[in-house]
């Protein structure tokens, strides 16, 4: 049974297994060799499971950064595209629109906001 197998491998079994090194030491090098075998293959499980974790804990944190990304753009859009939309009354942005704009707080704020630079 593979958990016989497993408690052998971890000499959980030694005091069993003792009696049959006496009668037959050539089993000596296999059991190392088992030993060894096993303890590589376990490493190895157990290494692919937390890499496994870890790639996965890896996509869900891009993915959360993507959403994170996609939620400030569409705030910096609506926050210029309502600047813009005061400042351009008939469809034209002049540099008198523009200056008025400049000169209403509300929009300098948001301007200040947005592009997280000092505006006076």
């Amino acid at each position: 049974s593979l958990f016989t197998l497993f408690g052998l491998m971890n000499s959980q079994y030694w005091t069993e297994v003792e009696p049959l090194f006496m009668t037959l030491p050539w089993m000596k090098p296999v059991w190392v060799v088992f030993t060894i075998l096993s303890s590589w293959a376990l490493l190895s499980i157990m290494t692919g499971v937390v890499s496994d974790n870890m790639l996965e804990v890896r996509l869900l944190q891009e993915r959360k950064d993507e959403e994170k990304a996609e939620q400030f753009r569409q705030s910096v859009l609506q926050s210029l595209s309502e600047v813009f939309a005061a400042a351009s009354k008939d469809g034209q942005l002049g540099k008198q629109d523009w200056l008025e704009v400049l000169a209403s707080p509300y929009y300098l704020r948001k301007i200040h906001d947005v592009a997280n630079v000092p505006t006076q």
